[in-house]
């Protein structure tokens, strides 16, 4: 009598970061990186390839300029506290490789990103650690390259349809006081990125130079490269619901009210709030894929943003963006931390690196 064995095999499934990696990250991985050239926010510079060197070839590749530091680790191979990491001037900034993106939601903190994946943060952003008023100006442009798209259609008091136009001789309202009259108050040091409290004396956040500093420990220098939620726009309060136990931020709520859940509760944990140059790369990436205007606060399945993840550290105000279909433009502005608004709320997202 022949004996019958039986297996029990139990195939693993892949999880929803191994497949988002396969099936997702290199189209989104190539959008970022089109838009971003395309509208002027990369740099090309010449590298020269040993082999081609005797020919006097030199290739083209895309990054960003050093804007900040003298001398800062050669560590583009990133060696985290490796002794070959030696001080020299660094022109520019590669941008970041898809290998390496992939490599870093491999890595040690895989389980985090996975948890991050299941609450929804499906969408990939790369921004770069860039003057202020560099993102201002592509803003300023991309607007205008899409002004068709940039019009409202309404009804006046007779019924009779009127049509709204952008601004296109100031696409983008900017709050002088505050963000300087040359936009450069991030390079100045008045605008910090990543305040963990909002006071003036204590904010305990970063300036622009001081976050590119942060940059070189990460696989990404110069870059700022975030998970995001699938759906971009900030939830009207009592109509989101929970994903994988997480709560949505909503509008109606304080960015100071906001911060302490970010910090204390484990649902938002390895978030920050999103900054004003990831808001307005965010626009940027919307536009130029014909999905729409972000932080429309006159559209109810959208709101303005609070933008708690950039602090005036002289005045006491987290940055404002938002669209304003009255005057057909774009606000760069501020409010108090204290504030909430039925119109307006925080945006959050998870770093890599």
């Amino acid at each position: 009598m022949k004996e019958q064995f039986q297996y029990n095999q139990t195939i693993e499934q892949p999880s929803i970061l191994d497949r988002w990696t396969t099936e997702q990250l290199p189209q989104q991985y190539q959008e970022n990186a089109l838009i971003l050239e395309r509208t002027g926010l990369l740099d090309k510079y010449q590298v020269e390839d040993e082999k081609l060197k005797p020919l006097g070839i030199k290739m083209s590749k895309m990054g960003v300029i050093n804007f900040a530091m003298d001398e800062v680790p050669d560590n583009n191979g990133y060696e985290p506290s490796s002794a070959k990491a030696t001080a020299r001037r660094v022109e520019y900034f590669p941008f970041p490789t898809e290998a390496q993106i992939r490599a870093e939601l491999m890595g040690s903190k895989k389980e985090l990103y996975e948890t991050k994946m299941k609450q929804g943060f499906t969408r990939i952003q790369i921004t770069p650690i860039i003057p202020l008023k560099k993102q201002i100006k592509a803003l300023e442009q991309v607007a205008l390259k899409h002004k068709d798209k940039l019009f409202i259609a309404k009804k006046d008091k007779d019924e009779e349809t009127i049509t709204q136009e952008l601004d296109q001789n100031q696409p983008v309202w900017i709050w002088g006081e505050g963000y300087g009259a040359n936009h450069d108050a991030d390079l100045t040091g008045d605008l910090i990125y990543y305040p963990q409290q909002f006071n003036k004396e204590n904010h305990q956040g970063l300036t622009k130079k001081e976050l590119l500093q942060q940059s070189l420990n990460t696989p990404f220098p110069g870059y700022i490269i975030e998970l995001k939620q699938a759906d971009p726009k900030i939830s009207r309060k009592g109509t989101s619901q929970p994903i994988h136990n997480r709560a949505q931020f909503e509008t109606n709520k304080s960015s100071e009210d906001s911060l302490e859940d970010l910090k204390t509760k484990e649902e938002y944990q390895g978030e920050n709030f999103t900054t004003i140059d990831s808001e307005i790369v965010s626009a940027i990436i919307n536009l130029e894929k014909n999905q729409g205007i972000l932080r429309d606060w006159q559209n109810q399945n959208d709101a303005a943003c609070f933008v708690a993840g950039t602090y005036f550290k002289c005045r006491g105000y987290v940055a404002f963006f938002g669209w304003n279909r009255v005057a057909r433009r774009f606000w760069l502005s501020r409010f108090n931390s204290d504030l909430s608004d039925s119109d307006g709320g925080v945006c959050a997202s998870a770093r890599l690196g």
